[in-house]
């Protein structure tokens, strides 16, 4: 009796022991990924890419064109307000509010006994005028003017 309560306490040895041992030497884990499987994850991350970039650049500068647009009307609203006060749309023979640059465009005012605000870039070309008639005369993909606000030659009027 004392023989079987110490066998039970005692580790297993034997044949079942070291098969299994064999087994789990023999079974390697192998982690990561395979060249084509990264191959594939590369190609459409980059086609991906193609389409959100641009998609993202148009997005920023019909953003900046948003701005500029918003800019001209406050630029219009001072020189209402100047002539409200002073009752003339002209400082010293120029403008009331002075030139500027913002957001990659630039802002001049054109006096005459009216005035007229541009908002020029590279891309864009907007004006507004004392009776706030709206223009675009230039705008990529188009050789048209409007006689509105467009963002995009086929879009609306603002």
């Amino acid at each position: 009796m004392w023989n079987s309560i110490t066998n039970q306490n005692r580790p297993r040895c034997g044949l079942k022991t070291h098969a299994k041992s064999r087994l789990q030497k023999s079974r390697v884990i192998i982690s990561g990924f395979s060249l084509v499987e990264l191959m594939i994850t590369t190609t459409i991350v980059s086609i991906l890419a193609g389409v959100a970039i641009p998609s993202y650049i148009n997005y920023t500068k019909r953003g900046e064109v948003a701005d500029a647009l918003s800019t001209l009307l406050n630029l219009t609203a001072q020189m209402e307000k100047n002539y409200l006060d002073e009752r003339s749309y002209a400082t010293d023979g120029k403008c009331a509010v002075a030139d500027l640059s913002q957001h990659g465009f630039d802002f001049s005012c054109e006096l005459t006994n009216e005035y007229t605000w541009t908002a020029k870039n590279d891309n864009y070309t907007y004006t507004i005028d004392q009776a706030g008639n709206k223009s675009t005369t230039k705008i990529p993909d188009s050789t048209s003017s409007f006689n509105c606000w467009k963002v995009i030659a086929s879009g609306a009027c603002y």
